[in-house]
């Protein structure tokens, strides 16, 4: 009689599912380390805070951190907590003092969230601070719920990154957390006043536009977002504006709509460009070159190469593109792309400032303005290979449509 041989059991899938929550936790703080969200020596969150910002129990935190810990990617200290990078690390002043600031973030995906937010860290990190990052990941619940987290937590202040009218996030900041040092980051939240740091949009739209009218273009469509944040609406008011300067009023088919949804799924599935290269295809397929495009972002810009690949269009001689934000694709691309580029450290070093003010209670407003603060920081156009002189413009054929006119001016701010 032959001997029975045990077959290793697989594991349940309930096991493969905490197994990969486990996993996916540590990738999150892996790249939060790794971005210098969280930097050396700082603490991290309690496993509790954790366990509710990903959704998960505090033991699947636990066991994530457990990883982290023997990748020596953060230790712990035994009855304080952990902290980011190894043991040979001291825990910096900031994470065990009150001076905790919260990054309480719509969504951290994107070349300008992401790099705004490691200039927070760093402006904080010069003052011994530690920040934590409560990333909402496009849930608007999740998004109230870390607010309202910020005083429960201890933290001394909270740099909010709103998208849209977000009118929940005005409600809390304006009851919940009246008096709390708040700094507000791109754009305003509809009802709401408080401290705001932000570029000058619509300097920059102004700019981008310019530079394609002074390279004898005058076809020059939009690709935007739907204008429900200020950011962008102040973006399409700069767009119009040059424009308007040059004696060209832009027609309701120049207004390029990049559907939110579209994007958001693309940058899910690792194409962020998918969302901008959607909407525009369909016009360049039936547009006359030479054209030009103003890209609300890098992603769009980057779909605008796109688009131009699947028609065999050529950039810039068959289309000309300015958008915002540099990063490394709009370096690789070929060709580079000319960008509209924020000035990052300033707004975080800014944007640390004014907390700082308000936790401190140093700031007193003059009489007769009001004791909020905005600070407009400037844009720098950066000339690449993404535009070129023409001696004609082209030309997007008129259609028929029922779409109205987009008319912003000061009276919409």
């Amino acid at each position: 009689m032959g001997s029975s041989r045990h077959q290793p059991s697989r594991p349940s899938r309930s096991r493969r599912r905490t197994v990969h929550l486990q996993r996916r936790v540590a990738d999150l703080l892996r790249e939060r380390i790794v971005a210098g969200a969280l930097p050396p020596g700082s603490r991290l969150p309690t496993l509790r805070a954790m366990a509710r910002e990903f959704g998960v129990s505090t033991m699947t935190v636990s066991k994530a951190v457990d990883l982290l810990e023997r990748e020596d990617h953060i230790h712990r200290v035994p009855g304080i907590g952990a902290f980011a990078g190894p043991a040979s690390i001291k825990p910096s002043q900031g994470g065990l003092s009150p001076k905790v600031l919260a990054l309480a973030a719509a969504d951290l995906i994107g070349v300008f969230n992401t790099a705004v937010a490691r200039s927070i860290g760093k402006a904080c990190r010069a003052r011994g601070w530690t920040l934590q990052i409560y990333d909402a990941h496009s849930d608007v619940q999740a998004e109230t719920r870390n607010l309202l987290r910020v005083r429960e937590d201890g933290l001394a202040g909270v740099f909010v990154m709103a998208f849209g009218e977000s009118r929940h996030i005005a409600s809390i900041l304006n009851h919940q957390l009246v008096n709390f040092p708040v700094v507000l980051l791109d754009q305003t939240p509809t009802g709401l006043e408080a401290d705001l740091v932000q570029s000058d949009h619509e300097a920059g739209a102004y700019l981008g536009v310019r530079h394609l009218l002074e390279h004898g273009h005058d076809c020059i469509l939009m690709l935007s977002y739907a204008p429900v944040s200020s950011s962008v609406r102040e973006r399409i008011r700069g767009y119009q504006r040059a424009l308007r300067e040059a004696g060209l009023e832009p027609r309701p088919d120049w207004y390029v709509w990049t559907d939110e949804d579209i994007h958001m799924a693309g940058s899910r599935d690792h194409r962020p460009w998918h969302g901008g290269c959607e909407a525009i295809l369909p016009i360049l397929r039936r547009a006359r070159p030479p054209i030009g495009i103003l890209a609300i972002d890098a992603y769009n810009q980057w779909g605008v190469y796109q688009a131009c690949a699947k028609l065999g269009l050529r950039i810039p001689e068959d289309v000309s593109v300015v958008g915002f934000d540099d990063s490394e694709v709009a370096h690789a691309i070929d060709p580079p792309m000319t960008i509209i580029a924020q000035r990052i450290d300033e707004i975080g070093r800014a944007a640390v400032e004014l907390l700082e003010q308000q936790i401190k209670g140093t700031r007193k407003a003059p009489a007769g303005r009001p004791a909020n603060e905005r600070r407009m920081i400037g844009v720098d156009l950066i000339k690449r290979q993404s535009v070129a002189r023409v001696a004609g413009g082209g030309s997007v054929p008129i259609r028929q449509t029922t779409e109205p006119i987009l008319v912003l001016d000061s009276s919409s701010r």
